[in-house]
C-alpha cells in the first residue's frame, strides 16, 4: 500500500490523520510522514484494515483486495 493509498483510506472511513495516531498510540507525525511514503510498513496497513473493521463492511472488502488478502 502506498502512503497515498493509505491517506485515501483514512479519508475514506471517515477518520483523520489525528485520531488514527490516537488509535495506533504513535505520534501524528508518523501517520503524517506513512502518508507521503512510497510503501506503507504492513503493521501500518493492516493496523488501517483493522478501523475500517469498526466502519464498513465495503471497506473491509476492497481494502483486503488491494492489500493482496483475498484475490478477486
Amino acid at each position: 500500500m502506498t502512503g497515498l493509498e493509505f491517506e485515501t483510506w483514512i479519508k475514506r472511513i471517515g477518520l483523520k490523520k489525528l485520531d488514527v495516531a490516537k488509535k495506533l498510540g504513535v505520534d501524528p507525525d508518523t501517520i503524517t510522514a506513512k502518508c507521503k511514503g512510497d510503501q506503507v510498513p504492513g503493521l501500518y496497513a493492516y493496523a488501517l484494515l483493522g478501523l475500517a473493521s469498526e466502519k464498513r463492511l465495503q471497506d473491509i472488502n476492497e481494502l483486503t483486495e488491494i492489500l493482496g488478502i483475498i484475490g478477486s
